[in-house]
């Protein structure tokens, strides 16, 4: 009898534990739709005045004033780069995100992400690309691949402050394409590894005190990557630098039949 009460005590106690949680994620996911709409007007208007200044339109700046200008730019151009993660997490949240698919060879998508991605990498960090030699087919929207992409390769540049190459390799086998991206930065430990694909989930010691950002990048990552049937996920290898890969289903292509004679 002792046994039964004490048991059903517990069963109370879990289900208050899961009522808070559900109640902790729906604050969260709130918070999230409320702050990147609330924010995303100013942000623009901001963005907007600093490229008339760019522009001149508000007469010529002195060399004070085009360095305040960059400065400004750059850190407005990171404000708007984390409205849109927090709108994007907010979307996935409640599955308010459509997936536009269609038939797509992946080396080509990464290929186009890269070239666009080498501009933001500046010199410190080299960026060289490893294909497979046939074509990688998947079907996927190519606007949230070429974001996971970005969001892969951002994370690779920002956690590797002092420089180094950045590798990033396209294989595929029978089943499954990836996506490798491989950088010579700080690295992870093998039991951070859960926290980096959770919700504003940041690995936060002296390395990495000083780096910027909310910890949604990796989260979007894996959460789009999912919505394809795929998935992100970490290598710990042992030495500096770190390894993400993602993964998409390989698109099964129909070999065209030859003529009975």
């Amino acid at each position: 009898d002792r046994l039964l009460k004490a048991e059903r005590r517990e069963a109370v106690k879990f289900h208050e534990l899961a009522d808070r949680m559900a109640i902790l994620e729906r604050t969260k996911s709130q918070f999230l739709n409320l702050a990147s709409h609330e924010l995303r007007t100013p942000v623009s208007l901001i963005r907007g005045y600093v490229s008339l200044f760019k522009e001149g339109d508000f007469g010529v700046l002195n060399e004070n004033g085009t360095r305040a200008v960059s400065v400004l730019n750059d850190q407005t151009l990171q404000l708007d780069g984390l409205v849109n993660q927090m709108l994007q997490a907010a979307r996935l949240q409640s599955g308010a995100v459509p997936l536009r698919q269609e038939d797509v060879d992946l080396r080509d998508l990464v290929s186009r992400a890269l070239e666009r991605f080498r501009e933001l990498a500046g010199a410190d960090h080299s960026v060289a690309l490893s294909m497979h030699s046939k074509t990688v087919p998947v079907r996927a929207d190519p606007e949230m691949l070429s974001a996971i992409l970005h969001n892969l390769l951002d994370n690779a540049v920002k956690y590797s402050p002092n420089g180094g190459a950045i590798e990033c390799e396209v294989r595929a086998d029978r089943v499954l394409a990836r996506v490798k991206v491989r950088d010579q930065g700080i690295g992870i430990e093998p039991d951070q590894e859960g926290m980096l694909f959770q919700q504003f989930g940041r690995v936060v010691n002296t390395d990495t005190a000083a780096i910027g950002g909310a910890g949604l990048g990796l989260y979007l990552a894996r959460e789009m990557a999912r919505l394809h049937g795929g998935d992100v996920s970490a290598e710990t290898d042992a030495g500096p630098g770190s390894t993400f890969v993602l993964t998409l289903p390989l698109r099964a292509v129909e070999r065209p039949r030859g003529r009975r004679t």
